[in-house]
């Protein structure tokens, strides 16, 4: 399903204000490529 676009600047915003969900975000990646799910990493 694609992202819409309201949704994709809603969480860009929030990264660059908000350093705990940026590395939540990164933390998060890092987990999914280890687990072998590049898509979602």
């Amino acid at each position: 399903m694609p992202l819409t676009k309201d949704f994709k600047d809603t969480i860009k915003a929030r990264a660059e204000r908000d350093p705990e969900f940026r590395a939540g975000l990164f933390r998060e990646a890092v987990e999914a490529m280890l687990s072998d799910d590049l898509e979602t990493g």
